[in-house]
């Protein structure tokens, strides 16, 4: 019987996830680094069973600065790697802890929504893809009026 999953899940400070694609017989479940030594993963899975990855860069991985971007990358199945990073943020951020961690999803033409929160009077932003998914718009305020 074959199950189509995706499972995240964040180990060792939120820098290494696992995924399983289909499920066969074989069981196959991969546990790698997120690249570029990202933290906070975000996984999904597309209807044509593509994994993409949405997670935050620290300029600075050597101090204890925590400004950084949001980055995206899709699985290329055939070859089994990472697609090259495209920025999501258009302002580099303060990572503050787990409140600042994105949420992603995918709508029915395949553009990619991330919606996250910067500490502070940052509040909530957001930013899609195009089509192609191989650029982000400048990232917004998803509230334009307070009531």
């Amino acid at each position: 019987m074959t199950q189509k999953i995706c499972i995240a899940f964040v180990l060792l400070l939120n820098c290494c996830f696992i995924y399983a694609t289909t499920i066969t017989a074989d069981k196959k479940v991969r546990v790698e680094r997120v690249p570029d030594d990202g933290i906070q993963p975000q996984l999904m899975r597309d209807d044509a069973d593509g994994i993409h990855l949405v997670y935050f860069k620290k300029h600075d991985t050597q101090g204890k600065k925590r400004t950084g971007d949001l980055y995206y990358r899709q699985r290329n199945r055939p070859s089994g790697t990472w697609s090259p990073a495209i920025r999501v943020s258009s302002t580099s951020f303060n990572h503050l802890g787990p409140v600042s961690k994105a949420s992603a999803s995918m709508d029915s033409q395949g553009r990619v929504h991330v919606v996250w929160f910067i500490p502070g009077s940052g509040g909530y932003r957001y930013s899609r893809s195009n089509l192609a998914r191989s650029s982000f718009e400048a990232e917004r305020s998803p509230v334009t009026e307070f009531t």
